[in-house]
């Protein structure tokens, strides 16, 4: 029966009171009140679209998932408007409905937005549905479609940073295509004008820095952001207290084992002269500069600054750094890996536990908050229970790279091979960008002696970062042991060069570089490299020894006598130096008789003068 017109503009006078009631009680979070409400109203316009809309998204907002997809798909809207397709896909993807979503957005023929079987709106939408795609089927591990959606969500809208982010800071790229992949978006940021110029910057400070030439543009980046220098220096400065914190065989000595477990590649930093340095934005002079300066202090511009003060082996800096945004942003995810592996290289054994035990309290259902706990016992060494946090972690996000690497490290530290191995595998697959888990097999493979998978491993990691100091020392040891002296000479001066002087492991680079010397009979270049590590750190019994045995070899005993005691001063039970020291004892005999021959020759002679 058709209504007056008076009943008709009473009734709508009702459905706009009802829409400005859910609007105000979304707007305070009242998604319950919201539900109840926006029922009504779709009951009173006979579930008119932009109605049903309403109720659907108060549905989504308080996490009923299953029943806002159900309603959209009961009224067949789903089909009828790309808000409802994009809204259905999310419902679905949080329920872990990977392949419904693809079912519901993609078409497998479809190399882009311009290929899928329905309108997508304008170009934000479109990035919105490409950026749904990419994450589902990055959790399908399809990684070749996941790029193409996640590539083309950024095309379609550069400000899209999860998209951005998801292609940076996921593991997948190489240098070469990370480096491509942002003059890409950089690029497309200039059509939007100066006002997103600050976007340009952020991005940039995004760079993994595996080379030179990508340290000197985070770097730019940083200092445009930071507003010039003196703003710089008043990041770095967070903490200045921080910045003063601070096997006996003839063997070659290796860093793994006292890794942390980064989430993204270090490269050995940018050496003194390599600054190159690229326009990060649109500046009109220091208006703009000064407005960026605001952000020194975002957290993910001092991210990436902790992360470029690590790789230079200012730990302590970096430490102190990201302490200070945690301290006021403790559930910030993209930070708190880069902290937990400073943390964990600096052996914060009290941080670190109060940390995971505060995460674990507030946000047991986080991957992260697993993986900061895991980081506590692999600190203290209870590596068993390190591996079941770490485990917990990858099968709450099995995309988390950092707990990957942890627990297939937690693994190799109490020598179970086969299940470390599979961990690295499987990392490898998921992240084939990162180097760390490639070069985690070639030292189980090193373990096991078989050499030739090792070095092959090596190598493989070596094309993802060429620049890796770490990695550079590993590959170098390694080739020691294959007895490629030449090669392992090349890699481990590489290593020395990457390594900042600040860094603790330049010493280790150093006495594997002296041990190659002595192997090429090049014993004064053995001399000079193990002094300058001893010059690092004085109290390493088996640099000692590698000293001692340099000297005694080039024909020295008497100087190889005094490092053979202070290498035994250090570690008394040292077998090595306890039977080269006899030796070396007894070729010193005839040259300390003939020095003291000579020596009382000398004073026989001067006596003689005075009598004269």
């Amino acid at each position: 029966m058709d209504m007056d017109p008076g009943q008709n503009d009473l009734l709508e006078a009702m459905r706009r009171s009802l829409r400005a009631t859910v609007q105000d009680m979304m707007s305070r979070h009242d998604y319950r009140g919201a539900i109840f409400m926006s029922s009504k109203l779709a009951t009173l316009s006979n579930y008119a679209p932009k109605d049903v809309f309403l109720l659907a998204n108060a549905f989504y907002l308080d996490s009923q998932f299953a029943r806002c997809f159900e309603l959209l798909d009961s009224r067949g809207l789903v089909a009828v408007d790309v808000r409802f397709r994009l809204l259905g896909a999310q419902c679905l993807m949080a329920q872990s409905l990977y392949e419904e979503t693809v079912a519901l957005l993609d078409d497998a023929s479809a190399g882009g937005v311009a290929g899928l079987p329905y309108e997508t709106g304008n170009a934000k939408m479109a990035s919105a549905i490409c950026g749904v795609l990419g994450k589902a089927y990055e959790m399908l591990e399809n990684f070749e479609r996941s790029s193409l959606w996640w590539r083309e969500a950024v095309a379609q809208d550069p400000t899209n940073c999860e998209a951005f982010g998801s292609m940076m800071l996921g593991g997948r790229l190489s240098e070469e295509e990370e480096v491509r992949f942002l003059d890409e978006v950089l690029g497309r940021l200039d059509a939007l004008g100066e006002l997103v110029g600050w976007l340009k910057g952020v991005y940039t400070s995004m760079l993994s820095g595996r080379s030179d030439v990508s340290v000197g543009r985070v770097r730019g980046a940083l200092r445009e952001l930071e507003g010039g220098e003196s703003a710089r220096g008043r990041v770095v400065a967070v903490d200045g207290a921080a910045r003063q914190a601070g096997s006996s065989k003839m063997e070659t000595r290796s860093t793994r084992r006292r890794q942390s477990q980064e989430q993204l590649p270090t490269a050995g930093g940018e050496r003194d002269g390599a600054t190159t340095r690229t326009t990060t934005g649109t500046t009109t002079g220091t208006t703009t500069t000064e407005a960026f300066a605001a952000l020194s202090q975002d957290s993910d511009v001092v991210c990436s600054r902790a992360m470029l003060l690590s790789r230079e082996g200012r730990h302590h800096e970096a430490y102190a750094l990201a302490k200070s945004v945690l301290d006021r942003d403790l559930f910030n995810m993209r930070l708190l890996p880069v902290y937990l592996s400073i943390a964990v290289k600096l052996r914060k054994k009290n941080d670190v536990f109060i940390l995971g035990h505060t995460l674990m309290e507030k946000r047991p259902e986080d991957a992260e908050s697993w993986y900061a706990a895991g980081c506590y016992y692999f600190i203290t060494e209870q590596y068993a229970s390190a591996r079941n946090f770490f485990g917990k972690a990858t099968s709450l996000n099995k995309m988390f790279a950092p707990a990957w690497v942890a627990f297939a490290h937690a693994f190799a530290m109490q020598s179970e091979t086969d299940q470390a191995m599979a961990a690295y595998r499987t990392a490898a697959r998921l992240f084939p960008g990162l180097p760390q888990p490639v070069l985690g097999m070639a030292l189980e493979y090193a373990r096991m002696n078989n050499l030739g998978l090792a070095q092959k491993m090596c190598s493989m990691a070596y094309a993802k970062n060429p620049h890796d100091a770490a990695l550079l020392l590993e590959s170098g040891v390694i080739a020691y042991r294959n007895a490629k002296y030449e090669e392992a000479l090349q890699l481990l001066k590489k290593a020395v060069d990457a390594f900042h002087e600040a860094d603790e492991d330049r010493e280790v680079a150093l006495v594997n570089l002296g041990h190659c010397y002595r192997k090429l009979g090049m014993f004064g270049q053995s001399i000079e490299i193990l002094t300058r590590a001893l010059a690092l750190d004085a109290y390493q019994p088996g640099t000692y020894s590698a000293l001692a045995y340099a000297y005694h070899l080039a024909g020295d005993p008497i100087n190889a006598v005094d490092a053979y005691h202070k290498a035994l001063s250090l570690h008394p039970e040292d077998p090595f130096a306890t039977s080269m020291l006899e030796i070396a004892l007894r070729e010193s005999e005839p040259l300390t008789l003939d020095r003291l021959v000579v020596a009382g020759d000398s004073t026989t002679s001067g006596m003689m003068m005075d009598d004269d």
